[in-house]
């Protein structure tokens, strides 16, 4: 944009509409969505246009303004940043133990796979990346959340746990509201619920995970 003013540059009609597009949803995310990110995705794909147009200018006219090459170093080092610190950073350097490694803690222990997780309560879709396989989603009673596939009840849960003849792994958040334990809406299910015992540091958000067998099968 600053290029484009400096040089006072002719907009062509479907430039003007990629720019549109991706400030009238900064606009609109801005001012009436809630900041929760997935309002915000339908803008990606004009973001991108309009990267393009913008690196399309850059290459045609590379040596005759300083704010060209200046502004896409910039992007580079911060695209660079950003993914050195999601990557490696923020767990070697930050104080808080990221999610991803909370699943590999939990896969980590004899007896789990990542085709027997499920989710009491929550779900997202970083559960699924850092599993390897899809983490199934649990209704729990005064939750509510959204999932990609229609969660699981207790119940179907439990006759998966008793169909199985290795146990499951439940990842609940710990919650400060009066909802019911895992214990208590399993056990009257058949289901024995054993805490998983991990090295509880400080995460993401906080959690926990526990094994489900059936009763006459506990580890």
């Amino acid at each position: 944009a600053a290029v484009l003013i400096q040089r006072r540059e002719r907009v062509s009609p479907a430039t003007a509409v990629v720019t549109s597009w991706v400030a009238v949803s900064m606009v609109a995310f801005a001012s009436l969505s809630s900041g929760n990110g997935r309002y915000i995705t339908s803008m990606w794909p004009g973001v991108a246009l309009l990267g393009a147009i913008g690196l399309t200018h850059a290459l045609n006219h590379w040596r005759t303004s300083w704010l060209l090459p200046a502004t896409y170093a910039a992007i580079l080092i911060l695209a660079i940043g950003q993914t050195w610190w999601y990557a490696a950073g923020r767990v070697n350097i930050g104080s808080r133990t990221t999610s991803r490694l909370f699943l590999q803690q939990v896969l980590d222990v004899e007896g789990t796979s990542p085709t027997r997780i499920a989710s009491f309560g929550f779900w997202n879709g970083g559960l699924d990346s850092y599993a390897g396989a899809h983490v199934h989603a649990v209704l729990r009673d005064g939750v509510g959340f959204d999932s990609p596939i229609p969660p699981l009840t207790p119940e179907q849960l439990a006759q998966r746990v008793r169909n199985d003849t290795k146990p499951w792994v439940l990842l609940t958040r710990i919650s400060h509201r009066n909802l019911a334990s895992p214990a208590d809406v399993f056990s009257r299910l058949g289901i024995a619920v054993l805490p998983m015992e991990l090295d509880t540091e400080q995460y993401d958000y906080p959690a926990e995970a526990w094994f489900l067998v059936p009763t006459d099968h506990r580890r």
